[in-house]
């Protein structure tokens, strides 16, 4: 059996670039017959990959409106007996040009519900008729796929619900090669100021940085609170703000030691808080699995199928536009930091549940279950 992990790209590498990267590392340790592509896409593919800059204007606005037919036109595609494509949207003149008279078993990823991500920041002239092309081909696509993989169980059963049909379906979610994040710990709590870190790569609404800040804004207690803001912000990078017993140091982007350097500093990590502005209640954001991999106890907003129970490292709060209660973060703080040697502990759920060896063995088993479908 031969497989092919699909990514069409239309804009840069950096975030996907990073999770393919992982994924052929745990892929090349399991000695798994995938084979990973990315088609288009601006930026060097990671080591492994086979490229595809289907002609010229792949990129342009035409032709992403084309996508499933730039994906037809690819011969070395045709070998492999599965493809699992990381699901290109509904937004195509042709969307069922890779389905038509073909050999081998398709399967599409999915990592939103497309429709309500797509009006997540609001109903404009602009979103309506996207979401509304979406509705109608994401439904048409999805009724001719050999199956489909959800990151989770939440965003399977949507896309199960939109083939209208029994389809071979999973969940499988998003991993990461712990291997290449540095364990940098965490600052104990020391009762006096809380060190929290958030990142947030864009101003996406789900991210929930405007809920951060708004409950920071409103908090006026005895306990100092510190926030680094890592990644995309309105401040420019370098800008500290103060307000009563809270500052805010926005950094901007920061890479290697930099980096480091600001996890290490760090009591809680917090990570997205605003997920239902996705219509979602569950997630596998991957900054929450950089946090866990790097051993640091960390605040989400969401159920994440990978941690679930009662993990002593994970605050989970609700998933809506109420403000924080910092008491309740300064409170986990302090359990979190009387706990010996909790961030070996964290470290070690990440290396069994997290890392991308254990996700590309079951891409490689339901790759399998598909094949057997013939």
């Amino acid at each position: 059996m031969r497989v092919a992990f699909v990514n069409l790209q239309v804009g840069g590498m950096t975030g996907v670039g990073r999770a393919i990267a992982g994924q052929v590392q745990a892929t090349r340790k399991l000695g798994l017959p995938i084979d990973f592509w990315v088609i288009g896409g601006e930026g060097q593919a990671p080591e492994g990959v086979f490229g595809e800059r289907v002609s010229g204007p792949l990129l342009s606005r035409a032709s992403r409106l084309l996508k499933a037919r730039a994906l037809a036109s690819i011969e070395g595609l045709r070998k492999y007996d599965v493809i699992l494509l990381r699901y290109p949207g509904g937004l195509d003149l042709d969307p069922l040009a890779l389905l038509r008279n073909r050999r081998n078993r398709v399967a599409t990823v999915h990592h939103t519900k497309e429709v309500p991500e797509i009006v997540s920041g609001g109903r404009t002239a602009r979103s309506l008729p996207r979401a509304a092309l979406e509705w109608v081909n994401g439904r048409r696509i999805l009724s001719n796929v050999d199956g489909l993989v959800g990151v989770t169980d939440e965003i399977r059963d949507y896309e199960t619900h939109r083939s209208r049909r029994a389809v071979i379906a999973a969940t499988i979610a998003n991993g990461i090669d712990v291997a290449s994040i540095a364990h940098t710990g965490f600052v104990p709590f020391d009762g006096r100021e809380l060190r929290l870190l958030f990142i947030a790569g864009s101003h996406a609404p789900w991210h929930g940085t405007d809920r951060l800040l708004a409950s920071l804004a409103q908090y006026n207690g005895a306990t100092r609170v510190h926030l680094d803001m890592v990644g995309s912000a309105k401040e420019l990078p370098g800008t500290r703000t103060v307000r009563g017993p809270v500052t805010i140091d926005y950094h901007g982007t920061l890479k290697g030691d930099a980096l480091d350097a600001c996890f290490s500093g760090a009591t809680l990590a917090v990570s997205s808080l605003a997920m239902f502005r996705n219509g979602l209640e569950q997630g596998c954001v991957l900054k929450s699995r950089e946090y866990v991999a790097r051993g640091m106890p960390l605040v989400v907003g969401y159920d994440d199928v990978d941690l679930r129970g009662d993990l002593p490292f994970c605050l989970r709060v609700p998933n809506d536009d109420s403000l924080l209660d910092l008491e309740r973060l300064l409170d986990f703080a302090a359990r979190t930091s009387a706990q010996e040697n909790l961030t070996e502990t964290i470290r070690g759920f990440a290396v069994n549940e997290l890392d991308w060896s254990r996700k590309m063995l079951q891409f490689s088993n339901f790759a399998t279950s598909l094949a057997a479908t013939r």
